[in-house]
């Protein structure tokens, strides 16, 4: 008669090896998943950690470099518009100047009744018509007429 196995290597010897062998495996399989799954999460975890920390730092970077652009193209809009304003206030006081040179000029002719009053200047610009036919101070009052009836004096 056999005797019952004495222990669990004896009882395993008398099984068949496929069944001891699915039991191994069974019971590794069950050790093994907990494990798998908490490392494969460790790893997501730190992959998406990893890449979390890389998105900030690149967020920072990309900000840190547009506003120091802003920054900068700030800075020559302002140069910029404080050279615009020189130069206007400069050609206003120049605008000043010119206009009353015109103004001046003006009085300076007074009452110009042509063609009586009018006069030709010989060849001083090259136009024959200019230089011989029209008169300098009736060309002078239809230009500064022109500029006041548009309102530029």
């Amino acid at each position: 008669m056999t005797q019952p196995p004495a222990n669990r290597q004896d009882e395993a010897v008398e099984r068949p090896w496929e069944d001891v062998a699915t039991e191994v495996t069974e019971a590794i399989a069950a050790e093994i998943e907990p494990l798998i799954r908490r490392t494969a999460d460790d790893i997501y975890e730190r992959i998406m950690t990893g890449a979390q920390d890389y998105l900030a730092e690149n967020l920072r970077f990309n900000l840190s470099s547009r506003l120091e652009s802003a920054e900068r193209e700030a800075a020559r809009l302002r140069k910029e518009n404080y050279d615009l304003n020189q130069a206007l206030s400069a050609g206003a006081a120049v605008r000043e100047k010119l206009v009353g040179a015109l103004k001046a000029g003006r009085r300076a002719i007074g009452d110009h009744w042509a063609p009586n009053d009018c006069y030709a200047t010989g060849p001083a610009t090259g136009d024959e018509y200019r230089d011989l036919v029209e008169c300098p101070a009736c060309s002078f009052i239809a230009e500064f007429e022109a500029l006041r009836d548009a309102g530029r004096l």
